[in-house]
């Protein structure tokens, strides 16, 4: 950054630089009365820098106008927004007000410049980093902020002076974006009820990813934007890392970022970290959990025909399969004649949106009766209760009993089951689809989340190796592929 010379914008549009208007707010060429930084023995005759009539507001003090009015001409608006005023008074002699006009005139010369360049460099630094971020970040705050003051120097009165070397600082910041993530708690979008309304707050939590995992980051400002009409919310990280806010529902689509305007300013160049897209989406038929709890002749059994006559059955109506529920959520309810609106609630928000319904099955077989020496007839019966987790309804309860047939009671047994299973998805379906007045599955997912970046996302950890053993194949392929979008720290 050696030699480098920033042109700076005008004040406000109510300023001019001697007596010219801005032309561009960004970074205009400075018009000034005079450059010389020529020694004047007469103060009087020292030629203005900058000089200008400030318009004040009844509910103004003239003082903070002014100075106000000076520093966005010294260093730009940007960079004056950036610091924290304190005493906002100028050098004696520098402003007058008019309190008839209710202006304040405003005029720098060299000595007022130089001195008000100095006091910038000192001021506390406005907007807000986390505790944990802060100190790499106000550095390199101070770095640039260290390269305007010196670039005005150098423009203005002629100074040469120690050039900055931020790029380190800047390297270090592009580097903590890269390890700083946004992460939603419902990963695939927060879930709606049949008109779209959220049946949950949205909830995004900061993390900064590190060689033991992910981080909590507490006190990370985050810009929340996209509501229709157009206002962005601004909001703080929790101790734990989190943020909640209302999402305005189904058809509308959230952009979560890092505030860098109160991370770092016009120093916020060097940070670039994706933003997270958080969607809302349908309840679906195709994230059902399923607990089977089979027993032959009442007493715990070792098969699962039950279970997967119903998964086979459903697959082919609604064109997915249920998916076990798992640990340690399958322990709490299994063995249970039905759920509650609590527990159901907290499997929803537990497994982050990863199941809509639970479908719960209790099943048992008994002998019927027998006809010569082989032919056996068994009965198998069934108690269910579907159940919306999210609002912890249930949408549907209902039992199914059923006699079948076959050689010798291994088979015939078998038989009742595999049908009695059948049945009840058939009748799930059926009613279903006479509840929400259609095919029996809930409408396509219409997005869900997007921006999720792989830096330090790791697979949900729902249970030890082997804590799913109990369910088959068929439990270990549904649960991963039911489960393969959900991230956790």
């Amino acid at each position: 950054m050696r030699g480098l010379v920033v042109p700076w914008a005008c004040a406000l549009a109510l300023l001019g630089c001697g007596g010219t208007p801005a032309q561009d707010p960004v970074a205009p060429r400075v018009t000034a009365t005079s450059t010389s930084a020529a020694p004047v023995t007469d103060a009087a005759a020292k030629p203005a820098l900058f000089e200008s009539d400030v318009a004040v507001a009844t509910n103004q003090a003239p003082e903070p106008v002014a100075f106000r009015a000076a520093l966005e001409w010294l260093v730009g608006s940007e960079w004056a927004a950036f610091v924290q005023f304190g005493a906002v008074r100028l050098p004696d002699g520098a402003t007058s007000f008019d309190s008839a006009k209710r202006t304040v005139h405003v005029r720098l010369d060299a000595d007022a410049a130089a001195a008000l360049l100095e006091r910038f460099e000192t001021m506390p630094l406005a907007g807000r980093r986390p505790p944990a971020w802060a100190e790499l970040l106000e550095e390199l705050a101070n770095q640039e902020r260290g390269i305007v003051a010196c670039a005005r120097r150098t423009e203005l009165l002629g100074q040469q002076c120690i050039p900055f070397e931020p790029e380190p600082f800047r390297l270090r910041v592009a580097g903590l974006a890269q390890r700083a993530v946004l992460q939603p708690l419902y990963v695939e979008g927060v879930p709606t009820d049949a008109s779209g309304k959220p049946l949950r707050k949205a909830h995004v939590r900061v993390f900064e990813s590190s060689d033991v995992g992910l981080l909590p980051v507490a006190g990370a400002p985050v810009a929340i934007e996209g509501f229709a009409d157009g206002h962005r919310v601004g909001l703080v990280s929790s101790d734990d890392g989190e943020v909640t806010f209302e999402h305005p529902g189904r058809g509308s689509a959230l952009s979560v970022s890092f505030d860098v305007d109160a991370l770092l300013g016009p120093a916020g160049r060097s940070w670039n970290a994706e933003p997270l897209r958080v969607a809302a989406r349908p309840l679906q038929h195709a994230r059902t959990a399923l607990v089977s709890t089979e027993r032959a002749r009442g007493a715990s059994s070792s098969t699962a025909t039950v279970q997967d006559a119903v998964v086979a059955e459903l697959r082919r109506r609604w064109g997915s399969a249920v998916a076990p529920l798992p640990p340690p959520w399958d322990g709490q309810v299994r063995g249970r004649h039905a759920i509650d609106a609590k527990l159901a609630a907290a499997i929803a928000d537990g497994l982050r949106g990863a199941f809509d319904y639970l479908l719960l099955v209790e099943s048992d077989s008994e002998f019927a009766s027998q006809m010569g020496q082989e032919r056996v007839w068994f009965e198998a019966r069934a108690n269910v209760q579907f159940v919306e987790l999210w609002t912890g309804r249930t949408l549907q309860r209902f039992s199914e009993r059923l006699t079948a047939s076959g050689i010798g009671e291994e088979r015939a047994e078998a038989a009742a089951r595999r049908d009695v299973g059948a049945k009840v998805a058939q009748r799930l379906v059926s009613s279903e689809a006479q509840r929400v007045g259609g095919t029996g599955s809930t409408e396509a997912d219409s997005g869900g989340n997007a921006g999720l970046s792989s830096r330090g996302l790791l697979p949900l950890s729902l249970s030890p190796p082997g804590a799913i053993a109990g369910f088959g194949e068929w439990g270990r392929a549904m649960l991963g592929e039911c489960l393969a979008r959900v991230v956790c720290p």
